[in-house]
């Protein structure tokens, strides 16, 4: 049963213009492979065990501004860095740069075979149980949206990140998470790494998820 609060917001989404306070810039010698202990090593022991629909990755768009995948299209931000999908399930990553330089996020996006409601339900105690505020778990409520005709549902967490194993404790750390619910498949994006540089990029996010949309 989901514990959290599921609030109802259904509404034609407006596009939001990509970027939000400090500009980023790509990233150079920061990257997660550089970094020891850092963005990649992390959400790779991140759970994401869903049953996927394709385990083939996406080929790299011409585009860098929009997405198409699964019946579906989203636009996107040219200042993520496509990079090859680490996790055979994911269909597509990109690295997120931090502002002037500072430690990137990831941006990752699957599929599963689960209904939406469904994933969300058996997913929330999960996200959960990997952030804490002090020795407590943070909660989380769910916003559900109908974004293009699809029903969406919008997860938020901040806090000390633990990761599955909780052997990780990364401070000011942030995650924002979409499931949709696709032509093909339930759909997740995922957004996760330094507070600051997720807040950077949340109105690009923000303005991928609005953008939603099914393709003839």
């Amino acid at each position: 049963m989901l514990t959290t609060t599921l609030v109802g917001c259904d509404r034609t989404p407006t596009n939001t213009p990509a970027g939000h306070g400090t500009t980023p810039t790509a990233p150079k010698a920061t990257t997660p492979e550089a970094s020891s202990g850092g963005i990649a090593e992390l959400i790779t022991s991140t759970d994401t065990r869903t049953t996927s629909i394709s385990s083939v990755a996406l080929p790299q768009p011409e585009d860098p501004s929009r997405l198409l995948f699964l019946s579906l299209e989203a636009p996107t931000s040219p200042l993520w860095q496509w990079q090859p999908p680490r996790a055979s399930a994911w269909l597509a990553q990109w690295i997120v740069p931090g502002p002037q330089g500072s430690e990137p996020a990831e941006l990752v996006l699957w599929s599963s075979k689960r209904a939406a409601k469904a994933l969300v339900e058996e997913s929330v105690p999960t996200w959960e149980r990997q952030f804490q505020s002090g020795i407590i778990p943070t909660k989380t409520t769910i916003e559900h949206r109908t974004i293009g005709g699809m029903d969406v549902y919008l997860s938020d967490l901040a806090g000390e990140y633990t990761g599955m194993g909780g052997g990780w404790h990364r401070p000011d750390f942030r995650q924002l998470i979409a499931i949709a619910a696709g032509p093909q498949g339930t759909i997740v994006i995922r957004l996760l790494g330094p507070n600051k540089t997720v807040e950077t990029h949340r109105l690009a996010f923000e303005r991928m998820i609005d953008g939603l949309r099914t393709t003839p």
